[in-house]
């Protein structure tokens, strides 16, 4: 951007309407008339330093661009008139001089503006929320790109947060086209709900974007998303220490349904209190895809309740963790502290989880594949409560201490120890070499028929379709149950009056390492 030293066509120079930037006069009457004036084109602010109260952007096509910095004297340094279009502000400094607890407010319905290359620094005040930048509902098509944002302090414990986008009223009224990029974000402090980006409560799907950007010192997360459709992916941070008192909560916490947290990358330190990403959603949530995100805790020194990805809500349907890496000290690479299903955890690197790989409630219904381990203290190992279920690409597998003695298990399926011995190679559980269905049939007989798949049975009552039978010597799998008569998976042999049935038992060996 030139310096202009007067008007142009396109040009509106603050200084021609009186703005003397000098850090001690207040300016804010000449640069609101020249933001006014410069309605269809460019408000240019030279170098220097402009004291000023809160400026209004109310007209559209309006542009506001440095490299000047603009010193507020009041809570907010500038608002975005509600259902103003295409205001742009680039290339400035806002500096909140410890007074300001909002550095820029978009009103709803504001659509196509933009803050790009702007650094927003030191605010700090008490009673009330602090946001650098500030949406409402309904904005859409809204770019937040390059921008600096250091320093939102309270010196109460009042909420802080970099860029926070809120619905208020309108909680259906979604927003769209919200693309936060490559920004750097650093020192949201104190604790109480100090955030480097969040996106609230809105019931409709968003359209929301956060990519590429960069976190330091958020004391309590990085990221909140508590409306659906959002997508989180290149974002790379880490949280801080704990001040001795609180901890960080998490990296990023996942409060809703329809989210992308893809290729992230979050250090955690000694004693953050869940981990790299929670699930902490009320209800079920679901649609959730956590994939290529590398979540590690460096020297953690063996601190509890770090965990790579947390499920921390009440269930969940359809969340997909797949080609992550988590280690280096953590806890649990994945912990879920309540039943999911309809899910899969699938080709993931655990490296050096000093407690189970993975731990999974009763109730769990997951597809776990292609994941590898190293340096874990139960290499490789689940630990669960009895009863929570597990499915290797199909194979539905359980936890005991000993081979199951009932149920149905397919080739390949494995049940878990749990409690096997620190470091152990050799009995983590349990591997099916042979399909089968445990227990004993008691009094159970059926009459066949030659080159016919059908069973007649004298009693249904114990019988399940999957289940595997001998009859007559002849392994077999139930595909239907009609009252007595049951339909087998092949043709039987020979026509028989009264055979025995009994299940077809499956077999067991133990094994150490998964893999072996």
């Amino acid at each position: 951007m030139p310096i202009y030293s007067k008007n142009s066509d396109n040009v509106i120079n603050v200084k021609n309407y009186g703005a003397l930037g000098d850090g001690s006069t207040d300016d804010t009457a000449a640069i609101q008339a020249a933001i006014t004036a410069a309605a269809g084109s460019v408000c240019y602010l030279p170098d220097g330093n402009y004291v000023c109260g809160r400026l209004y952007f109310n007209n559209n096509d309006t542009t506001l661009a440095g490299p000047g910095t603009l010193e507020s004297s009041e809570t907010v340094g500038m608002s975005i008139t509600a259902g103003v279009s295409n205001i742009k502000l680039k290339d400035f400094t806002l500096d909140g001089n410890s007074n300001m607890r909002v550095g820029v407010w978009i009103l709803e319905n504001a659509s196509g503006c933009s803050i790009t290359d702007v650094t927003i620094k030191d605010l700090s005040s008490s009673g009330a929320t602090h946001d650098a930048i500030l949406f409402k509902e309904g904005c859409h098509n809204l770019n937040i790109r390059g921008c600096i944002i250091d320093g939102v302090r309270a010196t109460d414990t009042s909420a802080t947060r970099g860029i926070r986008g809120a619905a208020v009223s309108e909680k259906d009224s979604p927003i769209h086209g919200v693309r936060i990029i490559g920004n750097h974000i650093s020192n949201i402090t104190p604790h109480n709900d100090a955030e480097g980006i969040v996106i609230q409560e809105w019931s409709a799907i968003c359209d929301v974007v956060i990519a590429n950007n960069t976190f330091e010192n958020c004391a309590k997360r990085a990221i909140k998303l508590q409306a659906p459709g959002c997508v989180v992916t290149g974002n790379v941070g880490r949280l801080p220490a704990t001040d001795g008192t609180n901890l960080p909560r998490c990296a990023i916490d996942i409060l809703t349904s329809n989210v992308v947290v893809a290729n992230n990358r979050f250090e955690l330190p000694d004693g953050a209190d869940d981990g790299g990403i929670l699930i902490g959603a009320a209800g079920t949530p679901s649609n959730i895809v956590i994939s290529g995100n590398h979540i590690y805790a460096p020297d953690r020194h063996g601190a509890v309740n770090m965990d790579g990805v947390d499920c921390d809500s009440d269930g969940g349907v359809g969340i997909v963790i797949t080609g992550n890496y988590f280690g280096d000290e953590l806890r649990f690479g994945v912990r879920l502290q309540h039943a999911i299903t309809d899910s899969s955890i699938t080709g993931n690197h655990f490296n050096g989880c000093n407690n189970y790989t993975m731990w999974f409630p009763v109730g769990t219904e997951v597809s776990v594949v292609g994941n590898s381990y190293r340096n874990c203290v139960y290499n490789g190992a689940i630990n669960s409560v009895t009863g929570a279920r597990q499915d290797f690409g199909g194979r539905t597998i359980g936890w005991g201490t000993t081979a199951p003695g009932h149920g149905t298990f397919l080739s390949g399926s494995r049940i878990y120890n749990l409690a096997p011995s620190s470091g152990t190679t050799t009995d983590l559980g349990w591997v099916c070499t042979d399909s089968g269905t445990m227990g004993t049939l008691t009094n159970v007989s059926g009459s066949t028929t030659n080159g016919s798949p059908t069973v007649e049975v004298n009693d249904a009552s114990d019988l399940e379709i999957g289940h595997y039978l001998d009859i007559d010597g002849n392994e077999r799998r139930i595909l239907d149950i009609s009252g007595t008569t049951i339909t087998v998976s092949d043709n039987m042999s020979s026509d028989d009056g009264s055979v025995p049935i009994d299940y077809f038992n499956a077999t067991w060996e133990p094994f150490g390492n998964i893999g072996d």
